[in-house]
């Protein structure tokens, strides 16, 4: 029950999933009285498929993931992670802190054979749909085998959820000329030609993410996680200055009205609400990551992207593809 909003945010969007997908239960962990408050108001209905669990200590947004693991088990992150370890969940859903959960996730389920490290994985909207971009902020510095690592997941991510036979991948760099940017990245670019598991086209620069057209992207979690936020940040800009355009020139609404579908269409596929839920991509179980500051429509959409990633059998097709011995340069 972490993030910004807790369980009067988090309980609420629960019960709108539960009611829109009658296969779904949920085990919800939280503690105190906001806690108590929030589930007392889960429809009578719907208790049946609700499982609520007491915990002890809760995870700050600013603790260290080392200390979280050391002090913190009892804590309503680390035993929703448990809860997926001990197969008592199919996936856990969390808002709170991304260190801690990964930590946690590492210490309850492990990563994959295959998977030096974990990676934060999402969808960034674009002109000619949407791709997956993985690293956004697990590792700040990742080699060139574990970009390669990364590669396989995403790829594996986009032709299962997303539903993308043969998933173009590319390595996020400061050109697209074959020899550009810094060595790991193009010892990466090499791993990724001689593995016929990806298929690998080339690099991508960062003005043509959303107009590129490839399936994935792939980086290190540092580049990642600016261009992320840059991204979001932009959408919120220009739906300001749109705000105050037309608070400034009223003529303006009249026209408007004519594209007033169009542009609210417009300004809803570019929603980061509608792209909340991130994969952390090569653990030995199912983890969503919320953004902390989400509405309860974000949340709703993370809870999807968990179905959705349940329902694709994600993680059995993760471990098969990893299971294969990488195939020999050519």
């Amino acid at each position: 029950m972490g993030g910004d909003f807790g369980p009067r945010l988090v309980v609420p969007a629960v019960i709108a999933a539960l009611q829109r997908r009658a296969g779904l239960s949920v085990l919800l962990f939280g503690q105190g009285d906001s806690f108590a408050e929030a589930i007392a108001a889960i429809p009578p209905s719907l208790q049946s498929r609700t499982t609520t669990i007491e915990c002890g200590s809760s995870v700050a947004g600013d603790d260290k993931p080392s200390a979280a693991v050391r002090r913190k088990l009892d804590s309503s992150l680390s035993q929703a992670v448990a809860a997926v370890a001990e197969q008592r969940a199919d996936c856990v859903v969390s808002a709170g802190n991304t260190g801690a959960l990964m930590a946690f996730g590492l210490y309850h389920l492990g990563a994959l054979a295959g998977v030096d490290r974990p990676a934060i994985c999402t969808a960034l909207p674009g002109i000619s749909g949407s791709a997956y971009m993985l690293d956004l902020g697990a590792n700040v510095v990742a080699s060139a085998a574990q970009l390669h690592q990364f590669a396989l997941l995403g790829s594996l991510l986009a032709a299962t959820v997303g539903q993308r036979p043969e998933p173009a991948v590319k390595l996020l760099n400061i050109g697209s000329e074959a020899g550009k940017g810094m060595a790991h990245i193009n010892a990466a670019a090499e791993l990724l030609r001689t593995d016929t598991r990806i298929n690998y086209c080339g690099f991508v620069e960062g003005d043509q993410l959303f107009e590129d057209g490839c399936d994935v992207v792939v980086c290190d979690g540092y580049a990642g996680n600016i261009a992320l936020k840059t991204s979001e940040g932009l959408v919120k800009m220009v739906a300001e200055l749109a705000r105050q355009l037309l608070a400034s020139k009223r003529w303006l609404k009249l026209p408007l009205l004519l594209i007033a579908g169009a542009v609210r269409k417009l300004f809803a596929r570019l929603d980061p609400a509608r792209y909340n839920g991130a994969y952390l991509l090569g653990l030995n179980g199912l983890v969503v990551k919320s953004h902390g500051s989400a509405n309860q429509r974000a949340f709703e959409c993370a809870i999807d992207n968990a179905v959705e990633a349940l329902d694709s059998r994600l993680q059995s097709r993760l471990e098969a593809a990893l299971k294969q011995a990488a195939p020999a340069a050519q």
